[in-house]
């Protein structure tokens, strides 16, 4: 059955399992009869039931919330899978659920986060690896398959290459070969013949790296480019610098070694996907504030918006933390990228020439020596704001504004100035964040009358993301803040005319429907 979006709002799918493995109970009718009849409820709770044989079965309508995460039903949509025991889950189930998931995520343009029921319950369901299964990032967003088999020409030669074509959830020997072949290439997988969420996202990391469709698929051409690969080399540290308290300097390859990587952190140019409600929520509850507190930091901390119009995120590169970093080894003839001072900022994007530059010296160094997104979290900082490389920080703000927001909540978190936000002390909070300096700037004026003018009115997320979606459509909808001003009229109103769409300058959903599908599909 076709995936149709209802018109309530949705931002989240939950995934359920229906703690039995009998086959008498292997029918939605069954999960329709106890929550009726046993639990006294309307219909059945889940909008959708997968047999074991794979085949999809409708339950209560989409067009109302599910009864089946209990506080948390609303604007989602739910999903179970017979079963109870992990290991007697079919790959016709996963097959299954991969195909209907994939239909929603197009269906939202990518703006929607899976999840398990366990992640809002003291509950073990689903049971299963349900992240492993859809791919899913620390976020709930899906690394999907394009499809469930090779395509073309890939599929053409399976044949010639001698092995077998292998995909996620695929456990046999044929894995393992293609787990070592990765990590001979620099890639760091767990060699267990068990094609989970780690080998999935470094197969497609290899596949941009060699110039294939990046479908996270091992066919012919796949095995052929791993098997061409050189003999691996043993690691070196990059540089002796001492690194900051409570900071591990991560270990990596020499840069003249064939390593495969995410081509997003080669090119910094992902989704460049904006915050979504249920991101902007989760931003809260981390540091256990409300919309007013997030909004105000926002704006007197940050730009505003975590992205250049070019999809690349907003950094600036600091030559004297470089230096510090590197112990001045480059100095020589690299003043503009490599000074004890600070100073040589262009900004925008003539930033990243010079972190380039600075990538060509000491790769890690590098990424340790900018700021990231929209709260311009230290790559040095890394850890504090929640990864365990530099590498990873990057590679992951340059796909959302969402993990770029959670670093910085994570950061603020870290360093114990979310105290100091909900208690509204704004001087305490400017002074950990901004240093000693920050009366200077009238930061805690800043902050309380930001705070205090979002008591009326709260920026809209929707309109947030139309505005990004405008700027990536070289539009020029003005600041992206969710705010209704002119230009952002002016620039939908264009869109509209162009799409064939009522002219009215406003934000409906078919606008925003179209908006997103030509910016984010």
């Amino acid at each position: 059955m076709a995936f149709v979006a209802p018109d309530r709002e949705v931002d989240r799918v939950f995934l359920h399992c229906s703690a039995t493995d009998q086959a008498a109970h292997d029918d939605v009718s069954v999960m329709r009869d106890w929550h009726v009849n046993g639990n006294g409820w309307s219909d059945v709770g889940y909008h959708y039931f997968t047999k074991k044989d794979g085949t999809l079965q409708a339950g209560r309508p989409l067009s109302r919330d599910p009864a089946a995460q209990a506080g948390n039903n609303r604007g989602t949509i739910a999903i179970c899978l017979h079963g109870l025991a992990k290991e007697r889950f079919t790959k016709a189930q996963f097959d299954t659920l991969i195909g209907l998931c994939r239909e929603i995520n197009q269906a939202y343009s990518g703006m929607i986060t899976f999840h398990g029921h366990c992640e809002v319950s003291s509950k073990t369901c689903p049971v299963f690896a349900y992240r492993e299964v859809l791919g899913l990032d620390q976020h709930g967003r899906p690394e999907f398959a394009p499809s469930n088999s090779p395509s073309g020409a890939d599929a053409a030669r399976a044949a010639d290459s001698g092995e077998p074509t292998v995909r996620l959830m695929d456990r046999n020997d044929a894995v393992l070969r293609m787990q070592r072949l990765l990590n001979k290439g620099g890639q760091d997988v767990e060699e267990d013949g068990i094609f989970g969420q780690n080998s999935f996202l470094a197969v497609k990391a290899f596949q941009r790296q060699e110039g294939l469709e990046a479908d996270g698929i091992v066919g012919a051409r796949t095995w052929a480019a791993l098997k061409r690969l050189p003999p691996a080399e043993a690691g070196t540290a990059e540089s002796e610098a001492v690194p900051a308290p409570g900071i591990v300097t991560p270990v990596e390859p020499p840069e003249e070694k064939a390593v495969a990587r995410p081509q997003t952190v080669e090119s910094f140019t992902g989704a460049g996907r904006p915050l979504s409600e249920a991101g902007f929520k989760r931003v809260c509850e981390t540091l256990g504030v409300g919309p007013a507190e997030v909004w105000s930091v926002l704006k007197v901390e940050t730009k505003g918006f975590g992205f250049l119009d070019d999809r690349r995120p907003l950094i600036l590169y600091e030559r004297h933390i470089f230096h510090r970093r590197t112990n001045g080894r480059f100095d020589a003839g690299n003043g503009d990228i490599s000074n004890a001072s600070s100073g040589g900022y262009i900004g925008g994007k003539a930033e990243y020439p010079r972190l380039e530059k600075a990538m060509t010296l000491d790769r890690t160094m590098a990424f340790m020596s900018a700021s990231w997104g929209i709260g311009q979290v230290m790559g040095f900082n890394h850890q504090v704001a929640g990864y365990d490389t530099v590498e990873a920080m990057v590679a992951a703000m340059v796909e959302d504004e969402e993990a770029q927001l959670l670093g910085m909540a994570n950061f603020i978190k870290g360093n114990r100035l979310d105290g100091a936000l909900r208690a509204h002390d704004w001087a305490g909070f400017a002074r950990g964040y901004n240093g000693s300096a920050f009366a200077k700037n009238k930061y805690d004026v800043k902050l309380r009358d930001a705070f205090a003018g979002y008591q009326n009115k709260l920026p809209s997320i929707p309109l947030r993301s139309a505005q990004a979606a405008l700027t990536y459509l070289g539009l020029k909808p003005g600041p992206v803040d969710g705010l209704d001003g002119s230009k952002t009229r002016a620039a939908l109103s264009k869109f509209q005319k162009g799409k064939g769409l009522k002219d009215s300058g406003k934000l409906n959903e078919d606008t925003r429907k179209a908006l997103m599908k030509e910016a984010f599909a």
